[in-house]
């Protein structure tokens, strides 16, 4: 089973998939940086992870609608425990094998432990242990994934300081035919990078932390929708003979800091605010449902633990 992981997530859920996708970038001149993770096996990071989400949601049907989503608040804190057991190759050909221990914050719980691979390509592959976790935990290891591999989506030839470029990304799965992130990325400036603190050394993390430099993306993304509203019915919709309609709006804002040393993650950030106004019905449309969604979220991805040996 291979998985893509993608950058803009989506927390309207009915339809909208998160889809995460990233990719490795290659430096090409002296003037520009590649920013993706260079890693070696033995290493170990550990990240603390925060996703807050709060959906509205209003149903008008004459008719029962198993389909609606879930509303509600939610608040997922996890540390990750992250152990770097095999890695090779370069650029797009990274090879990343990881095991990811995660640790819940906010109740008495056990860990849990999962492998994986991270490919230079975007390309999540060989997993094993992740069939059994919580939705909790997966929303955590997204918006790791999201960040910690966020440069695969940069140029290929690197990145310079102060500029800027474009990328779009289809929404996949979607109640809705059409609709696409149109993304904007800033590369803003260096600076020191958020300072962690290292278990029972914190004084020496600082110091050694704020000899760091990051790279700071700003990245701006757009819901857009190249679908009529009257008819944007998924061929995946017009196969089970259902018709949808209706429209969808979405503004993210990144923030990313990452090593200029390594290409490590140290900090990134994540608000997010989407809307859906959307009707579902039969063909016949004698049998409709309209849902009408609002949501925001926060994401922030946390280093907090300096890089060891096993």
């Amino acid at each position: 089973m291979k998985i893509v992981w993608g950058c803009a997530a989506s927390i309207m859920l009915l339809w909208l998939t998160a889809t995460y996708c990233v990719a490795a970038a290659a430096s090409a001149g002296h003037d520009r940086v590649r920013l993706f993770p260079r890693l070696r096996a033995g290493e170990v990071f550990t990240y603390q992870v925060r996703y807050q989400s709060e959906k509205k949601i209003k149903t008008e049907s004459a008719v029962a609608a198993p389909m609606a989503p879930d509303g509600g608040e939610l608040d997922t804190q996890r540390r990750l425990r992250v152990e770097v057991l095999e890695a090779s190759g370069d650029g797009r050909n990274v090879q990343l094998r990881l095991r990811l221990v995660l640790t819940p914050l906010e109740e008495a719980a056990t860990e849990k432990t999962i492998e994986l691979t991270l490919h230079g390509d975007g390309r999540v592959s060989d997993e094993h242990g992740t069939e059994t976790l919580a939705i909790e935990d997966r929303t955590a290891i997204r918006a790791w994934t999201a960040q910690f591999a966020m440069a695969g989506i940069f140029p290929v030839a690197g990145v310079r300081l102060g500029e800027k470029w474009k990328g779009t990304e289809a929404v996949a799965n979607a109640g809705l035919a059409g609709l696409i992130w149109e993304k904007l990325y800033t590369y803003v400036r260096d600076e020191p990078c958020p300072v962690y603190v290292r278990e029972h050394d914190s004084k020496s993390a600082n110091q050694e932390q704020n000899q760091e430099q990051c790279a700071v993306i700003l990245t701006t993304e757009t819901l857009k929708q190249k679908s009529s509203a009257k008819n944007a019915t998924p061929d995946d919709f017009k196969r089970r003979n259902l018709r949808t309609a209706g429209n969808a709006h979405g503004t993210n804002e990144i923030v990313t800091y990452i090593a200029l040393r390594n290409g490590v993650l140290a900090r990134g950030t994540e608000d997010a605010k989407q809307s859906m106004d959307a009707e579902v019905a039969l063909a016949d449309r004698e049998n409709r449902v309209h849902y009408n969604i609002d949501a925001h979220s926060h994401t922030e991805v946390l280093l907090v633990g300096n890089p060891e040996k096993n």
